[in-house]
């Protein structure tokens, strides 16, 4: 039954049916009403042992690809955070870009989250924007950073890597990366643990836990020769290409298993029951 719960058919039967709340709600009586798909009991147990075979295999996946993250903030935390290293302010080496969309050339509107970074505006919130005009809009160009100075403090901060362009609500602060700072050491000794801790500090500071450009640059940060800041930087990012591979895998193997779901728990594709399996039933 969870795996006939879980399917991509009957959720979207549930999604049409619910009552519009935010959280799907269906009543037991509309629940039963459901359509259930028409499949023996045998089968029904053989199709559950194909499908947590393929939950093992995520399961394994995801923890593998959880210990990749802990040894990548391990080795971060060792080779950033050297107390013998000068600390310098970020004001130094970053410089805010505020180029407005006057021309609306820029179509494509972004948002920066704290789980995915840079998204398509419309997928985070299902519709394109709410503005009519995008000309007030900043552009964010690719190597840029930028972020929401009233979620910076939960990680809503990111580089524009996987478009050229985009168009951002103004109410973000784009920003690039100068001067004796590598922009892939400054990456990831931003998601570093004492990187959030300072940011949140900077937060706390302001009236309504706000970080401005300002009190970003006023954040201390350790900064090494420009050499051995691209010595680190190309280490990490390798560590870090091995966990995108594993996400990678793990979204082709739980597409692959919605696709397997639906063909089973939809009679498309039928199992083979042994004569004993039958008579087990």
């Amino acid at each position: 039954m969870r795996y006939v719960l879980q399917g991509p058919v009957l959720q979207k039967l549930i999604a049409r049916n619910a009552n519009g709340s935010t959280f799907r709600e269906l009543s037991i009586e509309e629940l039963r009403k459901l359509p259930i798909p028409d499949v023996s009991l045998p089968e029904q147990r053989k199709i559950a042992a194909i499908l947590r075979t393929w939950d093992e295999a995520l399961e394994k996946l995801n923890a593998l690809r959880a210990a990749k993250a802990r040894q990548l903030d391990g080795l971060a935390a060792k080779l950033i955070h050297d107390e013998q290293v000068e600390r310098l302010h970020l004001r130094g080496f970053l410089k805010e870009k505020s180029t407005r969309n006057r021309d609306e050339q820029v179509q494509r509107v972004l948002s920066v989250t704290n789980s995915a970074g840079f998204v398509l505006a419309e997928e985070q919130f299902a519709h394109r924007v709410a503005s009519a005009s995008l000309s007030n809009y900043k552009i964010v160009r690719r190597g840029q950073y930028a972020y929401n100075p009233s979620r910076i403090n939960v990680g809503s901060i990111a580089r524009l890597d996987a478009w050229d362009e985009g168009a951002l609500s103004p109410m973000y602060v784009v920003f690039q990366v100068q001067g004796g700072l590598d922009a892939d050491f400054f990456g990831h000794w931003l998601r570093s643990a004492e990187a959030r801790q300072r940011i949140a500090l900077a937060a706390q500071g302001s009236v309504r836990e706000t970080v401005s450009f300002g009190d970003l640059g006023s954040i201390l940060v350790p900064v090494p020769t420009i050499e051995r800041q691209q010595a680190i930087a190309k280490g990490l990012n390798a560590a870090q290409a091995e966990i995108s591979l594993l996400d990678d895998e793990i979204k082709a193997v739980t597409r692959q298993k919605r696709g397997l779901m639906q063909k089973l728990l939809t009679g498309e594709w039928r199992v083979e029951v042994s004569d004993d399996e039958e008579a087990a039933a």
